[in-house]
């Protein structure tokens, strides 16, 4: 989550990348913030509260970029 997401720039589109290969970052589309918003299952399966305040914050930041 921590390399996924930047304040300025939103979530990534990609984030996996193999050992030792160059990337660059590009800005996500709304699939990816639905897709990242479902952290919330995460919350309900582990009762950890970082995922839900994780899918909160995306859900917000989704509202305002679309």
């Amino acid at each position: 989550m921590a390399e996924a997401r930047e304040s300025k720039t939103g979530l990534a589109h990609v984030v996996a990348y193999g050992e030792g290969a160059e990337w660059s970052r590009s800005c996500g589309c709304a699939d990816d913030y639905v897709s990242w918003a479902s952290s919330a299952d995460a919350w309900e399966m582990t009762g950890e509260m970082k995922y839900y305040i994780a899918a909160e914050s995306i859900v917000e930041s989704a509202r305002e970029r679309f």
